[in-house]
């Protein structure tokens, strides 16, 4: 499942109504399902996201930014301790937070911080132990799925209402922290009516983007059967529109912080969770499954008029653990010894990439089931065993720069790229006959190998009936 995030941040210097902050206010915004490359400042040709565009202009740009999670519940747990998911315990979605894991939200509150979330999916209900140190939890869902389905989901223009209320009442002289979480990219693709047809106006076949339909369409897949070139494009099209739905909200709250003075002193980073593979591998439809580009790559841009230089690119790589690190550097709070992430204020305050060693070499990615639908090759055996670690069979990942090797031990597959030159990852290099590619070939299986002995035990599953039928219905149960 995808997901986007801001973070807004008043100097500790800064004033507010008539009070002076120690701390910065912070305001982290998680879209669900967003793909970096589907947003123009990545390069996408259409009209998906002219503010958030805004700020990437404005501020910084992180063109390598990488998920360690394609799945929402362990990529936000990751992104709020600083932690990969075989260190923090959650397994994938439907799994519940251990109450000893050190939040970013439980430092902030240790340093004075009112602390608030505004959640718009179940799965980032108070039932998996998210709430956790926070003073207000907000997960008041209004949507279903089916008819008679308890309310699993909230769009973006009903949470933006809500964080703009809190913002309107807000009077305590003391810094708050808000984790803001928008759904709206993450199937179904069912956008307001406005933004409906705003990419594929012409469009005249039955795919609407709803449950039915992507179950249908994936049904098709799996049998083998023939998917129109139309109907795919017009799946991108709804997801598009959703995106643009989301953009639209982002600069109505934005407007309101101004409104309210809290825009003035302000850093703002913008990232998601995961991303949403539309076709371009074995010709699945979903996210959770697989560790390409199109899933972990994720969107970050940080903008701070007084300190970040309008428009600057950088290049290093950056993983989503490196997030909570980073905020912490900026709001002048010390970095727990426990994060696992490096943080990379430094670049955002004007030093030399070059003359940097605070970078990720390598990102580990891991996916969270198989396939939805029949694959070829599949290992009942390595499925069905006792592992070590629950996800174990399922496909993972070590990215570099320049390399990054796939392994899916369920699927008997090995991948490698040269994720530099080939970011699609057309060209499989894993039986090349260089002798270079060979030799880095078992560097990045000697990495991976580092990464698949690492594991806690594993978090308490939810196993309530009303749970299991949610979590199915959001496409995260088969």
């Amino acid at each position: 499942i995808c997901f986007l995030l801001l973070i807004f941040i008043i100097t500790g210097c800064g004033r507010e109504k008539g009070f002076t902050l120690k701390h910065p206010n912070i305001l982290l915004v998680s879209v669900d399902t967003l793909r970096a490359d589907h947003l123009k400042c990545y390069g996408y040709p259409f009209e998906t996201s002219p503010f958030i565009d805004s700020i990437a202009e404005r501020g910084a740009l992180i063109k390598n930014a990488v998920s360690v999670s394609p799945s929402t519940l362990p990529s936000h747990t990751s992104l709020l301790t600083s932690l990969i998911p075989r260190k923090h315990g959650v397994v994938r979605n439907g799994y519940i937070l251990s109450n000893n894991l050190l939040t970013l939200q439980k430092i902030l509150k240790n340093e004075g911080f009112t602390t608030a979330a505004f959640v718009s999916s179940y799965a980032l209900s108070s039932n998996f132990n998210f709430n956790q140190d926070f003073d207000l939890y907000d997960e008041k869902f209004d949507k279903n799925r089916y008819p008679g389905q308890q309310k699993i989901e909230r769009a973006a223009n009903k949470t933006t209402d809500a964080v703009i209320k809190y913002l309107k009442e807000y009077s305590a002289k003391k810094p708050f922290f808000i984790f803001l979480h928008y759904i709206d990219p993450h199937w179904p693709y069912s956008p307001p009516p406005n933004y409906s047809r705003l990419f594929n106006p012409s469009y005249r076949g039955n795919f609407d983007g709803g449950m039915k339909s992507i179950y249908s369409l994936r049904s098709k897949l799996a049998k083998g059967e023939t998917v129109s070139d139309e109907d795919k494009k017009q799946a991108e099209a709804l997801y598009d529109g959703e995106i643009r739905f989301v953009n639209d909200q982002f600069k109505k709250l934005f407007s309101e912080l101004q409104s309210e003075e809290k825009l003035q002193h302000t850093i703002i980073v913008f990232t998601a969770d995961h991303g949403e593979t539309f076709f371009e591998h074995d010709g699945y439809l979903d996210h959770s499954p697989r560790v390409y580009e199109t899933t972990i790559h994720i969107p970050l841009i940080l903008y701070y008029e007084p300190k970040i230089k309008s428009g600057i690119k950088i290049n290093k790589l950056v993983s989503n653990i490196d997030i909570a690190p980073t905020i912490l550097e900026l709001a002048g709070i010390k970095i727990p010894d426990e994060y696992e992430g490096k943080s990379f204020a430094n670049l955002l305050v004007g030093e030399n990439e070059k003359g940097s060693n605070r970078e990720q070499l390598y990102v580990f990615s891991e996916s969270t089931r198989k396939a939805p639908y029949l694959e070829n090759g599949v290992n009942e055996y390595l499925l069905k065993a006792k592992n070590k670690w629950p996800n174990d069979p399922f496909a993972k990942s070590i990215r570099g720069r320049k390399w990054k090797y796939i392994e899916t031990p369920y699927l008997g597959r090995e991948e490698f790229y040269d994720i530099k030159n080939d970011p699609n990852e057309r060209n499989n290099l894993i039986n090349s006959n260089d002798n270079r590619i060979k030799s880095e070939i078992v560097r990045f299986r000697n990495l991976l190998d580092f990464y698949k002995k690492i594991y806690v035990p594993p978090a308490v599953k939810y196993i309530d009936r009303k749970s299991i039928e949610n979590l199915k219905s959001l496409g995260y149960i088969n």
